[in-house]
């Protein structure tokens, strides 16, 4: 089973390394399990415009939904973790 939206991220990761161009805007529609390596890039590259502005909406949007039992979701939680101290 492959993540798709973890081989997209490291794709266009790859790209940025190598061209120095991303799309910050594409990136952030793609699911939870995208913001551990986005959260890695922003670490090592906090000058990518548009970067720290997306992970933050992604983290108010994590910390305001439901997080009873019945709503788990494991890349929800790893998201959360690698934004938790972003």
């Amino acid at each position: 089973m492959v993540g798709i939206d973890q081989l997209i991220v490291s794709t266009n990761i790859a790209r940025y390394e190598a061209t120095k161009k991303i799309d910050i805007d594409y990136l952030g529609e793609l699911s939870y399990s995208a913001i551990p390596p986005l959260v890695e890039l922003y670490q090592e590259n906090p000058e990518i415009f548009g970067l720290k502005t997306m992970l933050s909406k992604k983290r108010e949007q994590i910390l305001e939904q439901d997080s009873s039992w019945q709503s788990y979701n494991l890349s929800r939680k790893k998201a959360k973790k690698a934004l938790k101290d972003f």
